[in-house]
């Protein structure tokens, strides 16, 4: 199943491609230019940002894949994201929740601790 997603904050802006679980980064999409301070790195999502093959002065010049909505979210952000709530499929509707309404993915719910 493809389906067309996008991400977008304050200083970032991408647009994707979800298919089959992989996430394929389209060309042109903005990248948060500074790396946030104090979460657990991804090393996939870090190493690519760094890659002149990829990105260019904070723009993705060639599509990058990752098999993770989460790592793929990092990788635009560069901070810790749940990739199944930050893409979207439009405003309001998340990657997530579109996956769960069409029985691909269901909805993990966090046990509370007392």
């Amino acid at each position: 199943m493809k389906k067309e997603i996008f991400i977008h904050g304050r200083d970032y802006e991408a647009t994707a491609t979800y298919d089959a679980g992989k996430i394929i980064i389209h060309v042109g999409s903005q990248l948060k230019y500074s790396d946030a301070n104090g979460f657990r790195h991804n090393e996939q999502a870090f190493s690519m940002r760094e890659n002149k093959d990829f990105v260019n002065d904070g723009v993705v010049i060639k599509e990058c894949i990752f098999d993770s909505p989460s790592t793929a979210a990092q990788f635009i952000t560069g901070g810790s994201r749940n990739g199944y709530d930050t893409w979207k499929i439009k405003k309001g509707y998340s990657l997530g929740q579109f996956l769960q309404d069409k029985g691909v993915r269901e909805r993990k719910v966090r046990k509370k601790e007392h």
